[in-house]
């Protein structure tokens, strides 16, 4: 499978009325395109790592467009290419595969979850990423940069079910080439989700702005009344 799919995310079940529908492809494409506007500077930024502000943002997003959504902490880990362990990008601990703090050092992934669902909008940053992460050598392996393989890039964004991405994990070893693991956090520590740098408040007005001009809630009221039609009949 490829790790990220901007048209190929899955087809949801067709939904039930005790259940929230799964948001449709293009309107998930919108929310993605308002997420991935926004670019990143700054030491201290860099450091967090893009997936954490761009979580906070997604979580910006849904709660403007009234979705029912969470921000989760864990690991991640991304095959990208044939050597498994110079091509494996590894947001987690290297004793477990966790997400955590090393020292006072975050090393894990920030994500969303919405209806049953992994949305991740910063697969888009992984390329450069994977760079910093060498040239860091964090955990003292002197492997060089990553090679990638053409069908393991990942496109912009993932929005996929996430039981299967996540019931992959193993707390040893890296995915197949072109797989991912979302795995769980260790607990000894917290990320603190409410110290934002004042991005959130600075990216308000530009979020909403985008929200009107895609008229993704209306999008989305049009498509739960349609769904409400269709179990109705």
């Amino acid at each position: 499978m490829r790790a990220c799919q901007k048209s190929r995310n899955g087809h949801p079940n067709k939904p039930t009325k005790t259940l929230m529908p799964v948001l449709p492809d293009d309107i998930k494409m919108s929310i993605a395109a308002i997420v991935r506007q926004f670019e990143f500077r700054g030491k201290d930024r860099e450091l967090v790592g893009s997936c954490f502000w761009r979580a906070i943002l997604a979580d910006a997003v849904f709660k403007s467009c009234h979705l029912n959504s969470r921000l989760v902490a864990g690991g991640m880990l991304y095959r990208a290419g044939y050597d498994p362990m110079r091509d494996t990008l590894r947001f987690c601990l290297p004793k477990n595969n966790l997400g955590g703090y090393l020292n006072d050092h975050l090393v894990g992934h920030i994500w969303n979850e919405i209806d049953g669902e992994i949305a991740d909008f910063s697969c888009g940053d992984w390329v450069a990423e994977a760079i910093t992460q060498a040239q860091t050598d964090l955990f003292g392996h002197k492997l060089g940069f990553v090679e990638w393989e053409s069908e393991a890039i990942p496109d912009e964004f993932l929005w996929q079910p996430a039981r299967p991405l996540k019931s992959a994990w193993k707390t040893h070893g890296e995915p197949k080439l072109g797989r991912i693991w979302y795995t769980g956090w260790d607990r000894r520590r917290s990320p603190d989700f409410t110290r934002d740098d004042g991005v959130i408040e600075m990216a308000t007005p530009s979020i909403e702005n985008y929200i009107e001009e895609l008229r993704i809630r209306e999008r989305i009221a049009d498509f739960r009344a349609d769904v409400e039609l269709e179990d109705a009949v």
